[in-house]
């Protein structure tokens, strides 16, 4: 397995940042929003410069799209693909872009859809009762109509770390709150990664961080039956260090690949990649089992060779 660094022809690219979104939409990789690293520093936040630009990167080419109108810029928001549309949700944003200060940092609870067709944004679920609390660093996926969003971080001190599950379905233009029929979820988490089964109605949720008192990271993983309404931590035997900020993806032949991260204890960064097969895990609707009922899984570290390579890669 090798790694391949792309090389944009265009001399017209996107300026550097991070916790920005990238989703795929008929061949074409789209980049929204992020933050350029920081010129304001406090105890709990670096800021610096978010933005609102959105990029196209098709035949080895950025393309700048310029919709009339914008959204708001943000970073640690998410995005996902709906009906030709790319729909963003949450994240953290400035109210006033001339402080000086993390004060004028508040988190969205705004949902807003780019129509890769018409190219114009549109504001969602504008009057929607009940809606999530704002909030950042979450997780979304798609299922048809529907994005489901799990945890993140708020600035709220009575809720710094959530675990609650919404479901957002853009064909009524709603927001619905997911309480699992047995009240067994994952503990409050942000910087986490999530990925879907759609053919399964599977989600897998991988790591994070509790940062209510500190930052403290996680290693566990959890799956959770959109038919049955009910969660399962996933017993392995072996996985990767605790970690938040990385990233999942589960591929077409069930293996989950977990990638990078940051960890607290030990503090370092990450570019190892791990895998875990997930081909055997439940398929709801019947209840799931308890998770000593599953049989563990190993995750393996592959090991990926190039020049330049990001690191070995294991196996969850």
């Amino acid at each position: 397995r090798n790694w391949t660094q792309l090389t944009a022809d265009s001399l017209v690219k996107p300026s550097s940042r991070y916790k920005h979104t990238l989703v795929t939409h008929r061949g074409a990789v789209y980049l929204f929003g992020g933050d350029d690293g920081g010129h304001g520093h406090s105890h709990t936040h670096i800021w610096g410069s978010y933005f609102r630009d959105l990029w196209k990167f098709s035949g080895a080419t950025w393309t700048k799209i310029r919709p009339r109108h914008h959204t708001h810029p943000r970073q640690g928001h998410t995005a996902v693909v709906i009906r030709n549309s790319m729909v963003v949700y949450g994240g953290l944003r400035a109210n006033d872009h001339s402080a000086v200060d993390s004060r004028h940092l508040v988190d969205s609870s705004e949902v807003s859809a780019f129509s890769f067709q018409k190219k114009t944004w549109t504001e969602l679920a504008v009057d929607a009762d009940p809606r999530p609390p704002a909030r950042r660093s979450h997780t979304a996926v798609p299922l048809g109509d529907r994005m489901f969003v799990f945890g993140g971080f708020s600035k709220d001190p009575k809720r710094k770390n959530m675990n609650d599950l919404w479901v957002y379905d853009m064909g009524t233009d709603k927001w619905q709150e997911l309480i699992p029929a047995d009240g067994k979820r994952p503990s409050p988490r942000g910087a986490h990664a999530a990925d879907i089964d759609r053919h399964r109605r599977l989600i897998y949720v991988f790591g994070g961080a509790d940062c209510s008192a500190g930052c403290v990271c996680k290693d566990d993983l959890w799956q959770y039956s959109v038919d049955a309404n009910l969660w399962t931590q996933m017993s392995l035997k072996v996985g990767p260090n605790n970690r938040h900020f990385h990233t999942a993806v589960l591929s077409n032949q069930m293996q989950l690949y977990v990638f990078g991260g940051e960890s607290y204890t030990p503090y370092k960064y990450f570019n190892d990649v791990w895998t875990v097969s997930l081909a055997g895990s439940t398929t709801g609707p019947q209840r799931s089992p308890h998770a000593r009922e599953h049989p563990a899984r190993n995750l393996t570290q592959s090991i990926l060779t190039t020049d330049p390579t990001p690191a070995p890669a294991r196996h969850v």
